[in-house]
């Protein structure tokens, strides 16, 4: 009895094991194990290096310069001029995007995984990033639900 159990709970840890690492593999983390960063970053940089005010002043998103630098929240932001810069310097909470700049349906189920910065919407003055053009066709259906199911989530 003593050895069935043991053999169980060493077949559990791996199974768990395995999943960390596939997830971890993939930068897919569940929300409860906070292994995420609070922001999505790659090398230090938030976004994709995306100006976040951009999002909000421009027809499409451009890409910052080393020249307008902000370290904020513990990651470096880049800005295409100086105005974006002091904007997002002013009032950061407007710009970032939100749960993280994570895939927003990702949240709603209770992940953080990576979204293309590239594929995004702004909807009652906030802004959120998508993994799929399909990912955020389904949340422009009904953004209100999407919204409060990764509220629910992301804490």
């Amino acid at each position: 009895m003593k050895k069935i159990m043991m053999t169980t709970l060493i077949i559990v840890g791996v199974i768990i094991l395995l999943t960390i690492a596939f997830f971890g593999f993939n930068k897919i983390y569940p929300i409860g194990l906070k292994l995420h960063k609070p922001i999505n970053q790659t090398s230090g940089i938030a976004i994709g290096e995306y100006d976040a005010v951009s999002y909000f002043n421009q027809i499409m998103p451009v890409k910052g310069f080393g020249t307008y630098v902000h370290d904020w929240n513990g990651v470096t932001w880049l800005f295409s001029s100086n105005d974006n810069l002091q904007a997002f310097k002013s009032d950061p909470e407007r710009y970032v995007p939100q749960y993280g700049g994570y895939c927003t349906k990702a949240i709603s189920s209770g992940f953080a995984a990576p979204a293309n910065p590239k594929i995004w919407t702004i909807v009652s003055d906030r802004l959120y990033f998508f993994s799929s053009d399909k990912v955020k066709t389904d949340f422009l259906k009904d953004p209100n639900k999407q919204i409060e199911a990764c509220n629910k989530k992301w804490k």
